[in-house]
């Protein structure tokens, strides 16, 4: 019910790596509680989020944090080489390949989320940008992984006495309506009885 992206940022020089920082953002749905407005209650969206759902927000958020970190460069002349993780082959799969994937893969909800980050993975690479999709060899154990859950577990979801994180950033936008379509998507098909599941 949560999903969060760790940037790590560093610099190459020839065969030289430095690394110079680290910021993380989450998303705000599950301490917010207008955050969906009259759209959906929390307990609807309790019982029918997806974990592909919460994946696919997981990379946006990624990009989203790339975007902030080049416009807060002021260089136009800086090119980024960015790695985006994700611990789930399909959901990265259908992050290279686009939205055609994810309805032959019977998860047509993940297409508005999935155009989101083709759209700006677009954009990023117009701008002489290179944006590359990796899965992380230990999954879920993976170190940025589990420091991302580490984070998260610091607040209880739904639990609105619990203060936010001061170390996480807050990331909505284009995100949180990508995910609200999703999330209406899968609750019609859910009803339809239509929904196909993948591993």
């Amino acid at each position: 019910m949560a999903a969060a992206s760790r940037l790590k940022i560093g610099f190459r020089y020839e065969e030289v790596e430095e690394w110079i920082g680290m910021t993380m953002a989450a998303h705000p749905s599950i301490w917010l509680p207008n955050c969906w407005e009259t759209r959906l209650c929390l307990a609807e969206l309790t019982r029918i989020a997806t974990a592909g759902t919460w994946e696919v927000l997981g990379i946006l958020l990624s990009l989203q944090l790339i975007e902030a970190f080049i416009e807060a460069l002021h260089n136009p002349d800086v090119r980024v080489l960015a790695d985006v993780y994700g611990d789930n082959h399909h959901v990265i799969e259908f992050c290279v390949l686009g939205s055609d994937a994810c309805r032959s893969c019977g998860a047509p909800h993940l297409v508005p989320m999935v155009d989101l980050v083709r759209e700006r993975v677009e954009q990023l690479e117009q701008a002489n940008n290179v944006v590359t999709f990796r899965q992380p060899h230990y999954r879920r154990n993976s170190r940025g992984i589990r420091l991302c859950d580490a984070e998260l577990k610091l607040v209880k979801p739904f639990d609105w006495s619990v203060p936010y994180p001061t170390q996480l950033v807050r990331v909505a936008s284009h995100n949180l309506i990508a995910l609200e379509e999703t999330i209406s998507l899968l609750r019609s098909m859910k009803l339809l009885g239509q929904m196909r599941f993948f591993d």
